[in-house]
């Protein structure tokens, strides 16, 4: 079963909405159900073979997409708008894959950015995240600062989402903590004189036996901050970042260290 997560808020000038859910087949005759009030029903169907391709326009946000064969789900936000300077038409896009139910996870930690973090004169760059419910009466917390206060707290059931947007105003990291699982997914767009210029978007993945959100590991918090050198292979100006594991990690808790070697 997948979810539908809710769609980045969006101003751009004279813009028409194309976004779409993509959905592919594995098997023969795999019939796909869409409900979108959660009543039980579906409200849309599909039957596709191995290798074709459906898909569910305009998506409503918490609606449940199911099938009786294994499928791939994309969810892919476009719209097309007037860029603000050139006058020219473009598709706005962010695309991630959709993770299925059985990959919940109870706690997250994630990189927000709210609007007055990169200000300038008329723009700004605002996170939008979506929490999505795999369990009911399922309390969901977030920390937008890690500094160990719940600045908000909802509960939400079997497939309800729960959106987080503007209420933050810096970057910084912040903390999603559940008593049952959920599904995270996060976009993010760049803004000028309240055009969004830049979008993007990503899904923070379960564990996939490559230590992300795996089981606790005993990991030992180190006494100072990891230290983490980084050359333009191009200008070989060098760059060093700390990395600060906060004291709200404990020892039965992991810790995940992603770089990238490009320039």
């Amino acid at each position: 079963e997948y979810f539908v997560p809710k769609e980045h808020t969006y101003i751009y000038r004279n813009s028409q909405d194309y976004t779409k859910i993509y959905i592919l087949a594995v098997q023969d005759n795999t019939h796909v159900y869409i409900d979108e009030n959660g009543d039980g029903a579906p409200d849309y169907q599909m039957t596709l073979n191995r290798g074709e391709q459906g898909y569910y326009s305009n998506p409503v946000e918490g609606a449940k997409i199911y099938s009786t064969s294994p499928i791939y789900v994309v969810y892919k936000f476009d719209v097309y708008g007037q860029d603000p300077w050139t006058s020219d038409y473009r598709h706005y896009v962010y695309t991630y894959s959709l993770i299925g139910a059985s990959f919940g996870v109870q706690n997250v930690y994630l990189r927000i950015v709210g609007k007055n973090s990169d200000h300038v004169p008329d723009g700004y760059s605002v996170s939008s995240i979506s929490a999505i419910s795999l369990d009911n009466s399922n309390t969901i917390k977030m920390d937008y600062d890690l500094d160990g206060t719940w600045d908000r707290t909802d509960i939400a059931n079997y497939g309800g989402v729960v959106s987080y947007g503007p209420e933050y105003h810096s970057a910084s990291n912040a903390e999603i903590k559940a008593t049952g699982n959920i599904i995270v997914y996060k976009s993010h767009m760049g803004w000028w004189n309240q055009i969004s210029e830049k979008t993007n978007g990503w899904v923070q993945l379960p564990d996939m036996g490559h230590g992300i959100y795996t089981e606790p590991k005993n990991v030992i918090k180190p006494s100072t901050d990891i230290k983490i050198y980084i050359q333009n292979t191009i200008t070989s100006a060098t760059r060093v970042a700390n990395v600060h594991i906060p004291d709200a990690f404990t020892s039965n808790e992991d810790v995940v260290l992603i770089y990238s070697s490009g320039t």
